[in-house]
């Protein structure tokens, strides 16, 4: 077993759990409730921020009642390292904002950098408005955008 595997095995074995997987699955249910009365007459396009954002998008999507359509993207400040930098787009978004609703989906918000920068970047491409979606939401002061 190589030293990356080892390390992360030690890791996941000393790790507390914070939340269990019930929890979790109430939390993308609640989020989907309000997805649904939020936007089932708008006809909005939900990005996926990957890497993150893949499996709550997926389990997100099962549980969505009305008709949405599902892009990806992928925008990183980490690259490998655990601190952020500059945005670094790895793929932009293609689909057609114009006058729509758009959900950006990601696992967690830590900061809200790239998340905003996101955002921004959908609002220049034309969109009425901009929401997101996160599982967890890290609390602390450091936000890019308090509130």
């Amino acid at each position: 077993m190589t030293d990356t595997v080892a390390e992360m095995n030690q890791v996941m074995a000393e790790a507390d759990c914070l939340v269990d997987e019930q929890q979790v699955h109430a939390a993308i249910g609640n989020l989907a409730d309000a997805l649904t009365d939020r936007l089932k007459d708008s006809n909005p396009l939900l990005f996926c921020v990957m890497n993150g954002g893949l499996i709550l998008t997926g389990q997100l999507l099962t549980q969505l009642k009305f008709p949405v359509q599902a892009e990806y993207l992928h925008a990183t400040r980490y690259r490998q390292e655990t601190t952020g930098g500059i945005l670094e787009w790895k793929l932009r978004p293609e689909a057609d904002m114009q006058d729509r609703t758009i959900v950006i989906v990601d696992d967690i918000l830590d900061e809200g950098t790239t998340l905003c920068a996101i955002a921004d970047y959908c609002r220049a491409h034309g969109a009425k408005e901009v929401l997101t979606a996160v599982l967890v939401d890290k609390q602390h002061d450091r936000k890019a955008q308090p509130g």
